[in-house]
């Protein structure tokens, strides 16, 4: 939407377009998901690596969040 509007919207001189809402969100939100989801497959790739059990492994994974939790509280 913003490369249409930018693309046949022609603003007079002194005049500035910017976006909000839900655009603005959703742009924030995709640029952590590009840093997040390829940390969580490395941390559980290399979980899965070290501990040969899956039981263990996912029971390592599980706690996670609870420690996030717990280093913000």
């Amino acid at each position: 939407m913003q490369q249409a509007v930018a693309r046949e919207v022609k603003l007079p001189a002194g005049y500035s377009l910017s976006w909000s809402g839900q655009s603005n969100s959703l742009e924030r939100a995709t640029a952590k998901l590009k840093i997040v989801v390829p940390a969580t497959l490395v941390s559980s790739l290399c979980c899965s690596i070290h501990v040969p059990r899956f039981v263990e492994a996912f029971l390592i994974m599980a706690t996670l969040p609870f420690a996030l939790v717990g280093g913000f509280g």
